[in-house]
């Protein structure tokens, strides 16, 4: 591919389109209490499950992805992903069981995971140095943006009913359009010749991953349980503040708006992430836990829409430091040979504390109280003063020996 075409501003819009839905399968966690009160033979916990059932298809998706990758070529198996992703997110406007629902879910997940982790390989394919960087800073805002959107939009939605809002998965046929028409990979004769005088120059080394990655893996894995009620159980818990009367609508919609600030508040944080990092060194991950921590209180006690929204503000400014953090810390502690490896052991974690966090929280919360929302949220809060108590510890020791080293 010539330097001229990857430069172009199609293309780079093309590429970059691929990202917009990679972070949409909890956009619909805000009309889940709607879809609930229609359901009323099907569990609370089976209705919070969707928001997060994707997660469980997105671990076959993630596994299966090299192998399609092989076998079809890493623009059809993109297609096909997105395709997919179409198909079986809007399959739920048109089914009214609960398990053919489930189902789509699942299969969504698989979608996402088998080309979603073609975003970051693809950019490194055609970009290096600082260009990469910038490239990857700007996916996680489209991320965000497009997670934004259509949380947004399926709140709005939700007045149709709760199916209309399954509606925004259409808005994959543009990624699908750009991409298919203007991003050339496999029937690129360019394309598979670097990648041939690659693996001819790249030393044979025996992959290893180390420890570290684990102990990454684990972090994520034990994050995204706690996060993860900001998804399933929002429109439950502003219902239950009393915010939105009686209408479980109306609480839907304003579920939705939350969660969409939560994803905007990560735009500008994903870009200056750098930034961030380095201005606040060891102590960037306690300062965001802290905020988690904050965010979470106020959810789980406010009373009124702007104490609810600057709870989804701090968790949205936690969240979009915290992951992008831990896939710094996965490529800086992990030779090259195992990048790959590393990458995908983070990503499954993180997609396991997804999958298992509404069958974990809710689970306990009920256990030990009532089991509402305001309690699952309130578990999540001490979750994270916890952590951000142990990180500022583990960040002041750190931060003593390298003044003691300098």
């Amino acid at each position: 591919m010539s330097q001229r075409k990857q430069d172009g501003m199609l293309f780079k819009v093309s590429i970059l389109s691929i990202a917009v839905m990679q972070a949409t399968a909890q956009a619909v966690g805000g009309i889940l209490n709607t879809m609930a009160a229609s359901m009323p033979d099907v569990s609370a916990q089976a209705i919070q499950s969707l928001s997060t059932m994707p997660n469980a298809g997105c671990l076959a998706g993630l596994l299966l992805s090299p192998l399609a990758c092989k076998v079809l070529g890493e623009k059809r198996t993109t297609v096909i992903g997105i395709v997919l992703s179409i198909i079986a997110g809007c399959a739920p406007m048109v089914l009214s069981d609960f398990t053919p629902i489930l189902v789509s879910r699942i299969v969504l997940g698989f979608a996402f995971g088998l080309y979603t982790p073609l975003i970051v390989v693809l950019l490194s394919r055609f970009y290096k140095g600082d260009q990469l960087a910038g490239m990857i800073g700007i996916e996680n805002a489209v991320g965000s943006v497009g997670s934004a959107i259509c949380s947004l939009v399926s709140g709005l939605l939700v007045v149709l009913g709760w199916q209309a809002g399954f509606s925004i998965y259409l808005l994959s046929v543009v990624p699908l359009v750009l991409f298919t028409l203007f991003v050339n990979l496999d029937d690129e004769k360019g394309s598979s010749e670097d990648q041939a005088q690659d693996a001819e120059v790249a030393p044979k080394a025996k992959a290893h991953v180390p420890g570290a990655v684990w102990g990454i893996g684990f972090g994520l894995f034990a994050f995204f349980v706690f996060q993860l009620p900001m998804a399933y159980a929002l429109g439950t818990r502003v219902f239950e503040s009393g915010v939105a009367g009686t209408s479980q609508e109306s609480a839907s919609t304003i579920a939705s708006t939350i969660y969409s600030f939560f994803t905007i508040i990560g735009i500008p944080i994903s870009i200056f992430f750098g930034a961030i990092r380095k201005r606040l060194g060891t102590f960037t991950v306690p300062v965001a836990l802290a905020s988690n921590a904050l965010g979470f209180g106020l959810l789980s006690f406010g009373t009124s829409v702007p104490v609810l929204f600057a709870g989804g503000i701090c968790s949205g400014v936690a969240f979009a430091i915290v992951v992008p953090y831990a896939y710094t810390l996965v490529a800086e502690v992990s030779p090259a040979e195992s990048m790959s490896t590393s990458t995908t052991i983070a990503m499954v974690c993180l997609n396991v504390g997804v999958f298992c966090s509404p069958f974990i929280l809710p689970t306990v919360s009920g256990a030990i109280g009532d089991g509402s929302a305001h309690l699952v949220m309130l578990i999540s809060t001490c979750a994270f003063a916890v952590f951000a108590i142990c990180a500022a510890f583990v960040a002041t020791r750190f931060a003593a020996k390298a003044k003691l080293a300098a």
